[in-house]
């Protein structure tokens, strides 16, 4: 995501970063989606805390040690293995038990010579430096094999970004195309597109991350949500540039237009409620509380803007004027429905629904 949203990398580039999460190690086929790393394979126990004899044997101070049957530092176990002492926590204790041995006149000249090589040691075998806490060690709380569903929805975001760039700098079509299909093979993965056995919970509540073993985990309100939000509106083809809003098709699906008409009950600025019809090929949401209604049209791209005083203004395009975009941002109360006609031309019917 660092890099999709860095600004260094131009469109296609970005397509083969996609192309490798999809046929990396992250990607977990099962989920449709993508773990915070891939999955490691953890030593088990006896495996853990081994010195190598190569160590031992040109250190003096080690091997000294063993030789003596001294165990506060090294010891030998039952299979010939070399081990630090169990009882270290961390490199101060092992600091503190060099430190006690300096101060026997046998050992304080080799405790001073081979010390700093003890010490890169003990921090070769634990390798406390690259210690990634729960995402390293444990296979839960987004956990080893675990997918993390906050930054999906950050992929999805940068990805949606990506798209927008390439638009506004003309690249070739097929690479917007491509873009858009990501977009969309990334979105399927996430919950609510999803049964709640897939899901492993409620599909359309959201889960802090999805570990190997079981289902959807940690219910409550994640970061996913702000994502959500931030990436519906253009899968809505509402996009917002210099202070006008504009209706952009190009993660407008024909999926979301209605199959049939219905009523559409809406809670105005001024808090009454009004209900409007919705006609069939069409959609509707709320700018700042004022009623927008999308219709898929066999026709010319329009505006149509409904005052509060019952006029109408109809223009050719899919923008909406500064003074009319202001006056629904301010919530002025001056316009009561924005309508954008939307040409089927626009819309694809192939993997965007």
């Amino acid at each position: 995501m660092a890099i999709l949203g860095s600004g260094l990398l131009p469109a296609a580039d970005k397509l083969t970063v996609l192309e490798a999460l999809f046929a990396g190690g992250m990607y977990r086929p099962d989920q449709n989606s993508f773990m915070l790393y891939p999955e490691r394979r953890l030593p088990s126990f006896l495996d853990k805390n081994v010195v190598p004899q190569s160590d031992v044997a040109a250190n003096p101070l080690l091997s000294g040690l063993i030789d003596s049957g001294n165990t506060s530092v090294v010891q030998r176990d039952a299979a010939g293995r070399y081990r630090f002492n169990a009882d270290f926590r961390n490199e101060r204790d092992l600091a503190a038990a060099l430190d006690r041995l300096a101060e026997e006149e046998p050992r304080r000249e080799l405790v001073v010579a081979h010390r700093d090589a003890v010490m890169r040691t003990y921090e070769a075998v634990f390798n406390h430096h690259a210690y990634a806490g729960r995402s390293g060690s444990m296979y839960a709380y987004e956990g080893i094999g675990s997918i993390y569903w906050h930054m999906v929805a950050k992929l999805l975001v940068v990805v949606q970004e990506s798209i927008l760039e390439a638009t506004d700098e003309n690249e070739p079509a097929d690479t917007v195309d491509r873009l858009v299909e990501f977009y969309w093979r990334i979105r399927s993965g996430l919950g609510f597109e999803k049964t709640a056995v897939e899901f492993g919970a409620f599909p359309m509540d959201p889960y802090s991350h999805t570990p190997k073993h079981a289902g959807a985990q940690q219910p409550g309100m994640t970061g996913q949500v702000k994502e959500e939000i931030l990436t519906r509106s253009l899968e809505l083809g509402l996009r917002i540039e210099s202070g006008e809003i504009t209706f952009d098709p190009i993660l407008l699906r024909p999926a979301a237009f209605l199959k049939s008409a219905g009523d559409w009950q809406v809670r105005l600025g001024d808090g009454s409620r009004e209900v409007l019809e919705l006609q069939s090929d069409t959609l509707g949401f709320t700018v700042c509380q004022v009623p927008v209604i999308v219709s898929r049209v066999e026709g010319p791209a329009a505006i149509e803007i409904e005052g509060a005083d019952g006029s109408r203004h109809r223009t050719d395009g899919l923008v909406v004027d500064r003074q009319a975009s202001k006056a629904i941002f301010e919530r002025s109360g001056g316009v009561a429905v924005v309508r954008a006609f939307v040409p089927k031309s626009a819309l694809s019917d192939d993997y965007r629904g």
